[in-house]
């Protein structure tokens, strides 16, 4: 009997495979056993399957069932490469493909759940037998080269690791570069793996060739007095040739916003007696800036703000700003000139004025202020020694007004180190302040006052992060009613208790007026975890409070809160309820930027 097929009935076929293909959508999970957890993570990412599939999922769309068969097929051989860089390179691998379908009788849709099992004996780890790391010429004199010599892992009789082989090699060549070795080389770069003998050999040899020294380093531009501009170069004539410090200087001469743009300019050709010249030529930024700023916070409530800067009044890079900014709190003017002092690119000198308008809590207060401050580097810190006039009237309620004139000299310590600023994984920032006044002609009352602030954020998992903040304030007086709202301390707000409003944890008075306290005590933790892509959940516990006396009342409260990753830092939409104010509603609260 013979049957024949016509073409319409092919085509009818074919669609049909088409559609019923369109129809079929698959869900795939990966599981490895056998394997400790390093081994796994870098097989699943070697699994074409386990890639593709989350690839999809993440934007929610599906794998064929084709396609997870043929991807399927080519694991075995993937989770063998992905054990090679441990030494690995003989294991056993066994796999199985569980497939579930499930038809939706309503749409006729079939959903295929697919399991990919994968059971592997690693089997034994390849040992280095016979290895040569060594570097040729003057560069083997290297403290960093010798130091890396010393600390290598790479040894007989240890198990062969590719990463280590790969690190060290790169860290080799890139000591004997940073030391002026520009023509470092090796000659010999080899690793041979004998799987059947579970041995390798190694064997490295770096050729550092002839020390390159820098020459003199220029500066070419118009704006700015040459002297002044050279204060910039931290390179001296005969230190070893190190391209990360012209890197280094590039980027503080476009940091200092005098200049648009900073080309390297590298003259091998013309270096004598190995000296190279170098030439960075600078284009110049705009005089002046002008800004806008529109916002809104849940502590200030809408604001807005106009500024303008004076980039450079003359050739030795002084700079004038000047802002007036308001909100339904406060509305403030200021300004400040600066000289720019020592380290020319980070410290200067600045004579600053302020006058402002500000609600405090219960307290309405006008403010003018003038001093001057100098910012420096000093042991681990950021340092700021500055000295404060400020003139100041305020009330609190219904009470008369009240003036303080205080003279404050103070002195600011800060530390910060992360990992990243905008979105921080491991990171840690103090600021330590100290000031005071002693009464005379010119201060009103005799005090000192100290705080503290410190954030630390540690990583938990891939994706989520614990963050970590703690203040602490006191301070020392026999006249504390004599202390205007900005020598107080309060609690409450975005970046203190939340659950509370800003500035509403303080001492009472007997009218009932929020007045400050002469302490101050504050705590977080808080969990966050991105969900998907940028997108993140916040869960978090804060207390504190602010007091007369030593004696804390303090209080707490917890929260939910959603999180967007941005370039300028994390915006923050929280939710948070007090614990010992239950009736009190649940408060929004909204802040934006870096963690520290």
């Amino acid at each position: 009997m013979k049957m024949s097929v016509t073409k319409p009935v092919l085509n009818l076929i074919t669609i049909s495979l088409i559609f019923f293909s369109a129809l079929t959508h698959a869900a795939v999970k990966v599981e490895i056993e056998g394997l400790p957890e390093a081994l796994e993570e870098n097989a699943l990412a070697y699994i074409s399957l386990n890639a593709q599939a989350k690839r999809l999922a993440k934007d929610d769309e599906t794998i064929s069932p084709d396609s997870v068969k043929r991807l399927y097929g080519r694991a075995t051989d993937e989770i063998k490469r992905a054990l090679q860089p441990y030494g690995y390179y003989s294991p056993l691998v066994s796999s199985e493909l569980e497939e579930i379908v499930q038809t939706d009788q309503k749409d006729e849709a079939a959903e295929v759940d697919f399991i990919a099992r994968f059971s592997v004996n690693p089997g034994p780890q390849v040992v280095l037998r016979n290895v040569t790391v060594e570097v040729q010429g003057p560069a083997s004199k290297l403290a960093q080269i010798r130091t890396l010599l010393e600390a290598s892992p790479i040894a007989s009789g240890q198990a062969l690791n590719h990463q280590s082989y790969d690190s060290l090699k790169a860290s080799l060549q890139t000591a004997a570069y940073r030391a002026g070795y520009l023509d470092a080389r090796f000659n010999v770069a080899e690793m041979k793996v004998y799987p059947l003998q579970e041995v390798a050999d190694i064997n490295l040899t770096l050729k550092g060739g002839q020390q390159y020294f820098f020459d003199l380093v220029q500066i070419e531009q118009d704006i700015l007095d040459d002297e002044f501009v050279q204060r910039f170069v931290k390179i001296k004539p005969g230190d070893p040739f190190d391209t990360e410090k012209l890197v280094d200087l590039q980027l503080a001469l476009a940091d200092s916003a005098y200049f648009e743009s900073v080309d390297i300019e590298i003259r091998r050709r013309d270096a004598v007696e190995y000296r190279i010249p170098v030439t960075l030529r600078a284009e110049p930024m705009k005089p002046q800036k002008y800004t806008t700023k529109l916002g809104y916070g849940t502590d200030t409530g809408p604001r807005a703000g106009l500024g303008v800067e004076f980039r450079r009044i003359n050739r030795w890079g002084h700079r004038f700003s000047a802002e007036v900014e308001g909100s339904a709190r406060n509305a403030a003017l200021g300004g400040e000139y600066r000289i720019p002092v020592a380290n020319v690119d980070q410290d200067h000198l600045a004579f600053f004025f302020k006058t402002e308008q500000l609600e405090v809590a219960d307290a309405e207060t006008n403010e003018f202020s003038v001093g001057v401050r100098l910012q420096d580097s000093w042991w681990l810190f950021r340092r700021q020694l500055y000295l404060r006039y400020r003139s100041e009237n305020f009330k609190f309620g219904d009470e008369p007004t009240n003036q303080a004139i205080l003279l404050t000299p103070g002195i600011s310590l800060n530390y910060q180190t992360a990992d990243d600023l905008s979105y921080t994984r491991r990171g840690f920032s103090a600021t330590l302040d100290v000031h005071g006044g002693v009464e005379g002609p010119v201060t009103d009352t005799t005090f000192l006052q100290a705080s503290l602030h410190a954030n630390a954020v540690l990583p938990l998992a891939s994706r989520a992060r614990l963050l970590l903040r703690g203040g602490f304030g006191a301070t020392s007086t026999k006249q504390f009613d004599e202390l205007p709202p900005s020598e107080r301390f309060y609690a409450g707000g975005d970046r203190s208790v939340r659950g509370y409003a800003y500035e509403a944890l303080s001492p009472i008075d007997e009218n009932g007026n929020e007045v400050g306290g002469r302490y101050l005590a504050t705590g977080s933790i808080e969990v966050d975890y991105l969900v998907r892509g940028n997108l993140g959940l916040a869960a978090f516990y804060d207390v504190g409070n602010a007091t007369k006396d030593f004696e804390f009342d303090l209080k707490s409260s917890v929260g939910i809160g959603l999180r967007y990753l941005t370039a300028v830092g994390m915006i923050r939409v929280d939710l948070a309820h007090p614990l010992d104010d239950p009736d009190t509603s649940i408060r929004l609260h909204l802040t934006v930027g870096p963690d520290l």
